[in-house]
């Protein structure tokens, strides 16, 4: 019998460091498409209508906004439509019934969790809406047009749009003043993408680790 040729092996290098490395690449190419689809390329096309259709600086940030919306919602529509991405969206919306129902002051069974709505207003797909909607209010007093530098400034002014979204969001979650609920509005809409009607099992995994959550921050809540 011929002797099997022995499989090379692995260096102890990327035995030990190979896990760590494809993670930290994947992190980083995710990090500079969405950087590219989502902040390079809106600012690219308001640099072009800006030189040969509107002449005014202040179409720049509205141009960029809204194609920024344009294609976040393409892409919610279009990862809603994986059959893995769609059973996690039910999995989402499991959650927000299950917080729901533990807001309203009710006991976490399932019986319970199933009659709430599967919206929030706190959830982290309203925010995202609500980061784009504050972009816009931001970039439409810079008075830059250079793209290379509309491009650092939007990087640069993430951690300060974001941190403004987030009080926004928190305020909203406290109030039910006609125009607050005019602002979050459109985030529920979009979680009707995000979210679907979960099964009694997902619901079960929901209140499960819902739980867990609030036993770990509240070691004295009764559940």
């Amino acid at each position: 019998m011929e002797e099997e040729e022995e499989k090379p092996k692995k260096s102890h290098f990327w035995q030990a460091y190979g896990e760590r490395i494809l993670m930290a690449g994947s992190i980083v190419a995710a990090v500079l498409i969405c950087l590219g689809v989502f902040v390079a390329l809106p600012v690219a096309v308001s640099r072009f209508l800006y030189t040969h259709v509107t002449h005014h600086v202040y179409w720049m940030g509205l141009t960029e906004g809204v194609l920024r919306m344009l294609l976040f919602l393409l892409y919610l529509f279009l990862v809603s439509k994986v059959k893995d991405i769609a059973r996690t969206f039910e999995y989402h919306g499991a959650e927000h019934k299950t917080i729901n129902c533990f807001e309203a002051g009710e006991s976490l069974t399932p019986e319970h969790v199933k009659k709430y709505s599967r919206f929030n207003k706190r959830c982290g797909t309203s925010f995202l809406f609500i980061i784009m909607l504050i972009s816009i209010l931001f970039f439409s007093f810079v008075q830059v047009t250079d793209p290379l530098l509309r491009f650092v400034l939007h990087v640069l002014l993430i951690p300060v749009i974001a941190g403004v979204s987030y009080e926004v969001l928190k305020f909203s979650a406290k109030s039910n003043s006609k125009l607050i609920n005019l602002l979050v509005a459109p985030g529920l809409l979009i979680q009707r993408m995000t979210t679907k009607e979960p099964d009694e099992q997902q619901i079960e995994v929901a209140i499960a680790s819902v739980k867990k959550v609030l036993e770990a921050e509240y070691p004295d809540i009764k559940l």
